[in-house]
């Protein structure tokens, strides 16, 4: 990434910017606060002990973010950056040197190289930054997944040790104690360490790729920035970022879970040997299925990205006019096409759910078909069917069936996350803005402009523009994109000095508006034609010209948000009155090369014609992150007519102010920008006709005391764009623009003697005899400057601005803002100021009426839904318990069969029997078994596509509940919740419902019925195991109790960190060009810095939270395991005990 400009910003000024009302309530901290992760010892990291003391305080008082602890210090921004930023600088070096490596074989006369132009690789430079961890996570996830192969063969030591009758009781409490370290080792210690590891490294790189995205969507350029909506570059940082966590999470199951079946099937074939043929045929028959049912599902998930940017970008520009959508009662309106691309979507949605269900029902049935093959096979073929051959056979198949449905889920989230992070690739690579304002390092561009230009322009303050076009930034799209991407919301129109009222197509409410003739046409666009011209320190320039003729496209190619374009050879119209264009100016407008961008010497104060107002306190927007001064502040605030206002305002300057200046008028927000500028200090200011929203005897003062007085007074250069011609004669120099060109370029005594388009404007609207009465009044050429996008001249009387903003009284003052002044004292003026309520959280657990709207409500069902998603979820479990048991009851009348036939003499002349168990027998155990098989098999697909089906209703119906909230709440609403916080819900926590909801609650219901059925088979097949599993579920509830309230409380925390990072987003993407213009590019990456890290810390004691809980359980299901063993080796002993005594009696009855 280019370095970014940082206008000498000190910690102070940063820290000034952040309102100290966001800060935690003391009373809400604890006396002892909890001991974070740096204060915990060895074992305490290691048993995740120091989680207790957060996990104890969740269960008395509600959670806050004063209760966590610190996030790592290698977790923060500023060393991820660094540590990325090394291995990303060396990705673009490399590419860029393998592309001039061609580029010179190709010179040279050599054969030119076949294959794309090599890239840089976000990948690569995520493998540089972060080997080790990839590395050695997995190693421990290779040694995991051996630990979990080794528990059969324990397991099968045990079962032969207990049906020999050989070896010391001894030997059977060491394989029980075996069993109980490779639980507690491999599964409870590495495997829960490993995930934290892996969720601790994918929220870096997600850390990594905010942070990034941010930073670039301040430094695009504006070509490039023109390809993209906001809406799509939300979904960056809300959507593919957030998949970075569970890529990282599954990318080591990508070749661990091969090599662990493979282990598998060779141990299987050591254990039944030819049987495992069909089954692992049974297994590459459904391979290629899979192959199929997965490349499906990729493309599906990309139109469902698509779908999902395009709603976003919908639902974005919705919010962002929404006032005019409530004032034109258009809220059904929108609400229908809003409902209509979510039902797109969701149909896409539900075909992707259903594609889910039949891999994960694939993915079940292909063990389960695996088993009945071998079965079949090795009891055909005269297999014994003894328990330590079956069960650690079925043990075997039940390892593989976890791992073949995680493949293809490992597959589809390493596919989507490299998706997205190409996505964000092709972003990261766009082109950069060039820095109009560096101040220190404008010798380079100095250098350059030496021929072009005299010295005395290149003084702090001076302006240097060589002739040549300038043209918004229009990429055009395809033939697809335009057939296929819904037409855009004609909500707002940024009124600029374009008519036709088009405007710029890259975000809904563009950095600068587009300015557009009525000669314009889709084959040639709208161009600003500029001769070349030079601006001295101290100057005060007027831009002047009709409705559409480019005066804010002026200041906008002073800001370089334009692209130059070559200029045709002689097109421009020349240029009268006015110092003489230099000589090399003069030719570089005859050349077909494009110009160089115009050079702004100095730091720079730009007040928007549509102010950009941050959700912040009237101060903080005044002074903007500089150092705060108070004799400076008042003089600002006097020379700008904020006096007055301030007095209305509820808590004066510390008044907080709604995202884009909802609770300030037209006037006082432009103001407020001027103010912005003013207070800046700049050397050079650039004003978009501030004056147009102001009362004409406000806007007088404002230039006498603002303009003339302050600003001309500290020799500032001020490029004033107006149509108040009265005031022209008191300007040093004016420019005249003419449907886009610069015509005149001069004085205002000189251009009205020059009889050109100056003096046509005067004459056609200041007659000589009334110049003195205009002076007075201030008539403007077109008000709003184009808003209206009208082709003709509007001349609106100080009278006509006076009705049309009736609402501004007393130089500006609102009777809103008068109204709600009134209300707040009456009620004790209790908020201080503030607008933007805080994001409130549930308490508590979560309400039924929750579940109920997830369950019942979302689905229009009634309770039918979710009756039969627990009915068959039931259903399958019994079948599959049946199933399981019916080869245990095969297996023991085996043995016993088999048993009795040893200890009888003619055994051996039996020829009808088989191992025991006669062939009849045998096929009825066999015909029985399989048709279970099948029924379970049966009952489970129709399980997945009921939860299939159950989500793809439930999300639908959650966003209709959603969308219609939203719309059909009062303004109050959006007035006090700022757009990022609504946008997350719409994005982030959408995408969460679609997606991540129906995951878990699929993997919930199994592992729960999966849990319950194996204890009830376990109690009863052993009952003995019933007196170690009453104290076990004691210690499993009183654990799960203590964690769901730090569970709970850490999701809502996490949830409510990440509204503040796409409320500074959106505000941010709104207001690009201000925060390019003054420098302060630099504040608003580090102030974005400090929301992740914040965010980043819920995360982080989330997961701690979850892994304290899952090692807890790991080791509950040790000590289950080495009960079940322990009680096989009771059973044994007592069995020896009473052979034993059997014997004594009959010694002694002898």
């Amino acid at each position: 990434m280019p370095r970014l400009i940082a206008e000498g910003l000190t910690e102070v000024e940063f820290h000034s910017m952040r309102s100290t009302r966001h800060s935690p309530d003391p009373e809400s901290t604890l006396k002892e606060e909890p001991k974070g992760l740096d204060k915990a010892g060895f074992l305490s990291k290691l048993l995740w002990l120091w989680i207790d003391d957060l996990v104890n305080v969740a269960n008395t008082m509600p959670l806050t973010e004063a209760h966590l602890g610190n996030l790592p210090a290698e977790c923060k921004c500023e060393p991820l950056l660094l540590r990325f930023d090394e291995a990303w600088e060396k990705e673009k070096r490399d590419a860029a040197r393998e592309v001039a490596r061609r580029f010179s074989v190709v010179q040279a006369g050599g054969k030119e190289v076949q294959g794309k132009a090599p890239k840089p690789s976000i990948v690569r430079a995520f493998f540089s930054t972060f080997s080790r961890v990839v590395l050695c996570t997995g190693v421990v996830d290779l040694l995991s997944k051996c630990g979990q192969l080794a528990v059969p063969l324990v397991v099968q030591q045990l079962l032969r040790w207990y049906a020999s009758g050989d070896g010391t009781l001894v030997e059977g409490v060491v394989y029980a104690l075996v069993l109980f370290g490779l639980a507690v080792f491999f599964q409870a210690i590495l495997q829960t360490h490993n995930f934290m590891v892996l969720y601790k490294t994918g929220m870096d790189l997600r850390t990594i790729l905010c942070a990034r995205i941010f930073e670039k969507s301040l430094t695009v350029s504006s070509r490039d920035r023109a390809a993209l909506t906001t809406g799509e570059i939300v979904n960056l940082m809300s959507a593919d970022a957030e998949k970075m966590v569970t890529t990282c999470l599954l990318v080591h199951g990508l070749w661990t879970t091969p090599l662990f079946l493979v282990a598998s099937i060779w141990l299987l074939v050591n254990l039944v040997g030819v049987a495992i043929v069909p089954g692992i045929a049974m297994l590459l028959l459904c391979t290629p299925v899979q192959g199929m049912v997965i490349g499906l599902q990729h493309k599906l998930q990309k139109q469902v990205m698509e779908k999902s940017d395009a709603r976003v970008k919908l639902v974005n520009e919705v919010l962002q006019g929404v006032r005019v959508v409530k004032y034109y009662n258009w809220e059904a309106s929108f609400e229908s096409r809003l409902s209509q691309a979510r039902a797109e979507e969701v149909a896409l949605i539900k075909r992707l759910a259903t594609l889910n269900a039949l891999n994960s029902a694939l993915m079940t049935t292909v063990p389960m078909l695996m088993l009945i093959a071998m079965l079949v096979t090795y009891s055909l073929t005269g297999g014994d069917m003894a328990p330590e051959t079956v069960f650690v056979a079925v043990s075997l198949l039940i390892l593989i069936r976890f791992p073949l449905i995680m493949l293809p889920m490992t597959i589809g989230a390493v596919v989507m996350g490299l998706i997205s992070v190409h996505r964000i690739e092709r972003f990261l690579l766009m082109e950069d803005m060039p820095r109009f304002n560096l101040n220190a390092n404008l010798n380079l561009n100095l250098k350059k402009k030496k021929a072009l230009f005299p010295a005395a322009a290149a003084a702090a303050g001076g302006i240097l523009v060589s002739s040549g076009r300038f043209q918004w930034a229009t990429p055009a799209p395809t033939a697809a994109a335009t057939e296929s991407s819904p037409a855009p919301l004609a909500i707002e129109s940024e009124s600029d000095g374009g008519a036709g009222g088009t405007s710029s197509p890259s975000p809904a409410s563009p950095p600068l508006p587009l300015p557009q003739t009525s000669s314009s046409s889709p084959s040639s666009p709208w161009c600003l034609e500029l001769a070349g011209f030079e601006v001295k320190p101290g100057t005060l320039l007027a831009v002047t010209g009709r409705v559409g003729s480019g005066k804010t496209s002026l200041l906008a190619a002073l800001l370089n948000e334009m692209d130059p374009t070559p200029t045709p050879t002689s097109t421009s119209e020349p240029v009268t009155g006015g110092p003489e264009v230099p000589v090399g100016a003069a030719a570089a407008s005859s050349c077909a090369e494009a110009p160089m961008p115009p050079v702004v010497c100095g730091a720079v104060g730009y007040a928007a014609q549509q102010p950009w107002i941050m959700n912040a306190t009237l101060r903080e927007n005044v002074v903007f992150g500089k150092a705060f001064n108070e004799g400076k502040y008042r003089e600002v605030i006097e020379c700008c007519c904020l006096g007055p206002d301030l007095e209305t305002l509820p808590a004066g300057d510390s008044t907080e102010i709604g995202e884009k200046g909802i609770n300030l008028s037209g006037g006082q927000k432009a103001r407020v920008g001027l103010a912005r500028s003013v207070y800046a200090d700049p050397d050079v200011l650039l004003l978009d006709d501030v004056l147009a929203a102001v009362d004409a005897h406000v806007g007088k003062k404002l230039f006498e005391a603002c303009i003339l007085q302050r600003l001309r007074g500290l020799g500032k250069t001020v490029v004033l764009v107006t149509n108040q011609l009265g005031l022209l004669s008191k300007c040093d120099d004016v420019i005249v623009l003419r449907d886009g060109k610069m015509v005149e370029h001069g004085a205002c005594d000189e251009l009205r003697r020059s009889k050109g388009a100056f003096s046509e404007l005067m004459d056609e609207f200041v007659p000589e005899e009334d110049e003195q009465d205009e002076q007075q009044t201030g008539l403007d050429l077109d008000g709003e400057d184009g808003g209206d996008g009208l082709s003709q001249v509007e001349l609106q009387s100080s009278q006509t601005k006076d009705a049309k903003k009736a609402k501004e009284t007393g130089g500006g003052k609102a009777t809103s803002l008068t109204a709600a002044s009134t209300s707040n004292e009456s009620n004790g003026n209790k908020n201080n100021g503030e607008l933007i309520a805080e994001e409130s959280k549930s308490t508590g657990t979560v309400g039924l009426k929750v579940y109920l709207l997830y369950f019942v409500t979302a689905v229009g069902g009634g309770y039918a839904s979710v009756s039969s998603l627990f009915g068959l979820s039931v259903v399958t479990q019994v079948s599959t318990l049946v199933f399981e048991w019916w080869l245990s009851k095969w297996s023991d009348d085996w043995a016993k069969a088999n048993s009795k036939a040893n200890r009888d003499s003619n055994s051996k002349a039996n020829s009808n029997s088989n191992n025991g168990l006669s062939q009849q027998e045998q096929n009825a155990y066999l015909g029985v078994y399989v048709g279970l098989g099948v029924v379970s098999m049966v009952l489970g697909l129709l399980r997945y596509l009921n939860h299939a089906r159950h989500s793809a209703l439930a999300c639908h119906g959650i966003f209709q509940k959603l969308l219609s909230g939203v719309l059909n709440t009062t303004v109050e609403f959006f007035d006090t919740t700022p757009l990022g916080r609504i946008l997350n819900r719409f994005s982030k926590d959408t995408d969460n419902i679609d997606t991540l909801l129906p995951t878990n609650l699929m993997n919930l219901d199994l592992c729960l019925m999966s849990v319950l059925g194996v204890l009830v088979m376990s109690g009863v097949l052993l009952p003995p195991f019933i007196l170690v599993l009453l104290p076990v579920l004691v210690v499993y509830f009183r654990t799960l109790f203590r964690y769901v309230p730090v569970s709970r409380d850490l999701q809502r925390l996490e949830s409510m960190s990440r509204s503040p990072i796409f409320s500074q987003f959106s505000e941010t993407l709104t207001g690009t060009a201000t925060v390019r213009a003054f420098g302060r590019t630099q504040d608003f990456v580090l102030e974005n810095r400090g929301r992740l890290d914040q965010a980043n810390r819920a995360f982080f004691y989330l997961h701690n939270a979850n892994r304290w809980l899952q090692l807890r359980l790991e080791c509950l299901g040790a000590v289950v395991i080495t009960s079940v063993a322990l009680i096989v080796v009771w059973s044994r002993a007592e069995e020896e005990g009473a052979v034993a005594y059997n014997s004594q009696g009959s010694e002694g009855g002898g």
